[in-house]
C-alpha cells in the first residue's frame, strides 16, 4: 500500500482538531450562522434558499482553494530536500541572522511546513534563496 505523505499530513483527523485556527470561519460556523438566520427570520420576509446554496458553494470553493494551497506549499517544501538554502531568521534575542545550509528534511505539522537545516527547524517563510547544494563547496 502506497501512502502519500503530503496528503497524510493534511488529512482531517479528529485528533488534529484541538489546535484549530479560529481566525477563519469553518463550515460548522457557517452552518451555525445559517441555523441562527433561519430560526430568527421574519415570517413576512423569508430568505431566498438559492442565496444559501450560493453561499455554501462559495464557502466550499474557498475551503478547497485553501487546502490546495497548503498541499502545494508542502510539495514545494519537500522538493527542497537536498538543496542548499539561504534563510533569514531571528535568534533568541530578536536579532536577524542568516543561516545557510543543505535542507536535510521537512516537518509538516498542522498544515504548516518547516525546513530542517543542521538539525534545526526553520519556518518556510524564512527561506530567501534556494540553489544547488554543490555550490556550498563540496556538500551534497
Amino acid at each position: 500500500m502506497i501512502v502519500d505523505p503530503i496528503s497524510a499530513a493534511f488529512s482531517t483527523n479528529s485528533t488534529n482538531k484541538t489546535t484549530e485556527n479560529k481566525s477563519h470561519l469553518s463550515m460548522e460556523d457557517f452552518y451555525a450562522l445559517l441555523v441562527a438566520q433561519l430560526s430568527n427570520q421574519d415570517i413576512h420576509n423569508t430568505v431566498d434558499n438559492t442565496e444559501f446554496i450560493s453561499q455554501m458553494a462559495q464557502f466550499s470553493m474557498i475551503q478547497a482553494i485553501s487546502d490546495l494551497m497548503k498541499q502545494s506549499q508542502a510539495a514545494y517544501s519537500v522538493s527542497l530536500i537536498g538543496k542548499a538554502a539561504n534563510l533569514l531568521v531571528e535568534d533568541a534575542a530578536g536579532n536577524k541572522k542568516t543561516v545557510i545550509g543543505v535542507v536535510q528534511g521537512v516537518n509538516l505539522e498542522n498544515g504548516v511546513a518547516s525546513v530542517v537545516i543542521d538539525g534545526n527547524t526553520y519556518p518556510m517563510s524564512s527561506v530567501r534563496e534556494v540553489y544547488d547544494a554543490s555550490l556550498l563547496g563540496g556538500e551534497e
